[in-house]
């Protein structure tokens, strides 16, 4: 029985050590051994390896550049709003997400040099978990 609970035990300390706790998706260390073992298991084989990467920063500031409508105040102060808001700041969702954001200034280049932010979008705070 004891031997039993250790086992579990270090079970469930190997997983809290390779992920994510919110969202038990693989952790950084973890995401970047499993890329060196998959390249040294291709090397291996002499098989080709494919790897995708995406880059998440450049979507976050594209999505953050966007307009948003300004926030609703009277909405803000309605019970529900303040509980999603404890809610929110409870879950740990600040570590993904902002409760206030503020887009680019005026003239960012975004999107690869194809889109600059206009004076209307520029520098506008939004608070996406209300608005």
């Amino acid at each position: 029985m004891v031997a039993k609970r250790i086992i579990e035990l270090q079970q469930s300390l190997r997983f809290a050590a390779t992920h994510d706790f919110l969202t038990n998706l693989l952790n950084r260390s973890e995401i970047l051994a499993a890329v060196e073992r998959e390249f040294a298991r291709s090397a291996r084989e002499e098989n080709p390896l494919t790897v995708i990467l995406a880059d998440i920063d450049h979507f976050t500031r594209f999505v953050r550049a966007t307009k948003a409508p300004a926030r609703d105040a009277r909405q803000a102060a309605t019970p529900a709003a303040r509980k999603g808001e404890a809610l929110f700041a409870r879950i740990g969702c600040e570590i993904c997400h902002a409760p206030t954001l503020v887009t680019a200034a005026t003239g960012t280049v975004v999107n690869g040099g194809k889109y600059a932010i206009p004076e209307a979008l520029g520098s506008k705070s939004f608070h996406p978990y209300s608005d």
